[in-house]
Formats: C-alpha cells, sequence, structure tokens
C-alpha cells in the first residue's frame, strides 16, 4: 500500500485548497522520482511506499493514466495557487532512478508538463489514424486491470491526451511563447477531432481501437465503462474550455448528452444509490464472470471519485441538474454506511451473497480472483 498518483489526481482541488505546500511536495517527489529510459517511454511512478518512499512502477509496462493524473496534480496547484513560479523550479532525480535520466541531471517543471503532453509520441500510432491515436499496448493491467476489452487505444486517453496539448498550448500563449502556443493547440484540437471521429459510438459510449498492423488498419471494440463517460465528458466540459480556451461545439454538446444519457441508463444504480463502472449490457459481461465483479472498474460498483465527476460533467454540459443533486442525495447514504474505500459496491455479485450483503451499498475488498 501507499500513495498512488492516479489517486492523488482524484482529490488535487480539495487536496491543494486545505495543504497546498503538502500538493507542491507531492508534485516534487513524482517529477524527481519519474524514470526516463532511454528509446522507451518515460514512466510517472504509480505509487510510492509512504515508510521508506521509495518509488514503485508497473513494471515495465507504463500505467497508462498516470501521464493525465500527474498532469492533473500539477494543473490544480497551479490554477488554485497561482503559483506561476513553480514552473521554472529545477528538480533533480532521486536517487532511485537517476540511473534513467542519461545526461540529464535536472528538469523544470514546465519542461515536465511538455513531456506529459507529449508522451504518447513515445508510443506507436494506430495505422490508419494519420498518426493522432495511439496504442498503449494490449495488457489489461496498464489501464482498468479488470475489464480485458479495455486495452489498446482506449477513448479515454486520447481524449485527455487532447487536453493536455490544448492545456500546454494555452499556458505557452500566456508565457509569451506564441509559436509554441499555436502549434500545441493545433495539435491537441486534431487529437480532440480524430478522437471523436473515430471512437464515438454515437450512444454514449466510446470504441476502443485495436491495430491491425498486417492491414494497415484497426478493429473496433465497443467497451462500455464509466473510465470513457467520466474522462470523455470532464474533457469536453470542464477541462478543455477551462485550460485550453476550447468552445464547445454543437457535437460536443450531442456527445455530452448521449453520454449523460448512458450513463443514467446504464451505469447509475438507483437501488444501490452509486453507479457501477461497466454496464450490464457490456459485450463481456456475464454474471458468472468473476474477473469482472470488482468494485472498482467492474460491474458491480465503482472508483469513489466517479460519481462526483459524473455530477461535474452533467452540470458543466447543462444537463438535467435534478439527475445531478439525485446523485448527490444517494451518494450521501453510502457514506453512512462507512469510510468510503477503493471501491463501492451498487450490487453484492450472486456468488458471494452468502458471504456479504449490499444494501444499499457494500464496501467489500476489491481483490477478488
Amino acid at each position: 500500500a501507499g500513495q498512488f498518483v492516479w489517486d492523488i489526481c482524484w482529490v488535487s482541488n480539495m487536496q491543494t485548497l486545505l495543504d497546498p505546500s503538502f500538493q507542491k511536495e507531492n508534485i516534487r517527489f513524482f517529477i524527481r522520482n519519474s524514470k526516463f529510459p532511454e528509446g522507451q517511454p518515460f514512466q510517472v511512478p504509480t505509487a510510492w511506499d509512504l515508510h521508506n518512499l521509495q518509488p514503485y512502477f508497473n513494471g515495465e509496462t507504463p500505467y497508462a493514466f498516470n501521464y493525465f493524473a500527474a498532469w492533473e496534480s500539477i494543473s490544480a496547484y497551479l490554477r488554485l495557487t497561482n503559483d506561476m513560479s513553480f514552473l521554472d523550479e529545477v528538480l533533480t532525480p532521486s536517487t532511485a532512478v537517476r540511473g534513467t535520466w542519461g545526461a540529464a541531471r535536472s528538469i523544470t517543471v514546465l519542461e515536465y508538463l511538455r513531456k506529459l503532453a507529449t508522451h504518447h509520441e513515445q508510443f506507436p500510432a494506430v495505422p490508419g489514424t494519420d498518426g493522432l491515436i495511439v496504442d498503449y499496448g494490449g495488457n489489461e493491467r496498464s489501464f482498468l486491470e479488470v475489464v480485458p476489452s479495455y486495452v489498446h487505444a482506449i477513448p479515454a486517453l486520447q481524449f485527455t491526451n487532447a487536453a493536455m496539448l490544448l492545456s500546454l498550448g494555452e499556458l505557452l500563449g500566456l508565457r509569451g511563447d506564441v509559436a509554441g502556443s499555436i502549434e500545441f493547440k493545433s495539435k491537441g484540437a486534431s487529437v480532440l477531432a480524430a478522437a471523436k471521429r473515430l471512437m464515438d459510438n454515437g450512444d454514449g459510449t466510446f470504441n476502443s481501437l485495436y491495430p491491425d498492423v498486417e492491414k494497415s488498419s484497426y478493429s473496433k471494440v465497443n467497451v462500455r465503462s464509466i473510465a470513457d463517460t467520466v474522462y470523455v465528458s470532464n474533457v469536453l466540459s470542464v477541462v478543455a474550455p477551462r485550460e485550453g480556451n476550447y468552445t464547445l461545439t454543437p457535437g460536443d454538446q450531442k456527445i455530452l448528452d448521449t453520454v449523460a444519457d448512458f450513463a443514467f441508463e446504464e451505469l447509475w444504480d438507483e437501488g444501490g444509490h452509486w453507479s457501477r463502472a461497466l454496464s450490464k449490457r457490456d459485450p463481456i459481461y456475464h454474471p458468472d464472470n468473476k474477473h469482472i465483479m470488482r468494485a472498482d472498474w467492474g460491474a458491480m460498483g465503482s472508483y469513489p471519485g466517479c460519481s462526483a465527476r459524473l455530477i461535474e460533467a452533467v452540470i458543466a454540459g447543462g444537463r438535467d441538474f435534478g439527475r445531478a443533486a439525485r446523485i448527490y442525495h444517494a451518494s450521501a447514504k453510502v457514506t453512512y454506511r462507512g469510510a468510503i474505500s477503493q471501491g463501492v459496491a451498487a450490487e453484492t455479485p450472486p456468488m458471494w451473497l452468502n458471504n456479504c450483503s449490499a444494501a444499499p451499498a457494500y464496501n467489500y475488498n476489491n481483490g477478488f480472483p
């Protein structure tokens, strides 16, 4: 157990407001403990042990959500403190990763943001996407761990890649780098357009792209996941407009509308007062499939931050505020049951009914086989 970069990002706004110095030290720590192996994608540490502060990495396969997670933590600190001098702070590698920095002896926070925004260039592009959509590999543990179909070029990360490029372009413009601003905002707009064109399924869900190198093409795999719901809707309605000076289009509003409808029809569990992360209408769902029953990113529940992001996106997208209020009230009932853990179950898998109950929701250990 330890401090996880992805977990931190979900509370980065709150943490910055409550203790900006602590947030700043967290950022310094994961920058100084990032790996920059030659010829391989750079790695943000997945976590670090709170006793000896040793960084932990996801083996040789980078945990794909870490790049945007690190970006969000830095963004929250800069937006809420206006400490723009932090961008020029020079950081040196820790002893744990010094050997991977090569000739580089230091990095500024702004340089690190640039590496986050362009990290996708270190991954192979999906054939037939004009180099705009990237493949993060077929290891499910690089993503949500429990959804085997959610691999390769997943929609959430293509949209967040666009958001980082747009945001970096806006930031560079504020610092007087006009050429850099134009370059990155143009790249971000291109990635965003490609992600919408190639991945939107038209029903509030999105398709992952599986590369077919031999045919110089790809296949589409529909995954009905809350990860795409919250990340796509937040990029379009919150992050890109707030940080990238992006203006919503009528097409974007249509996506937001269908995403919200999908979320309430297939993910929100009224009786459980919580959302599930994977729809029961997903192609891989089966009640006997133990592998997808975890309560954080599986079919029985969801990671606790998902409901909050869903509320944020619904409101920012101009949807039914009453729905958002209902989620707030229902989620409050769950908090009365006990502390929120990594996964909150909206429903108990039938195979475990003899071991635990779920009424209205139950925080159970997510380490099921």
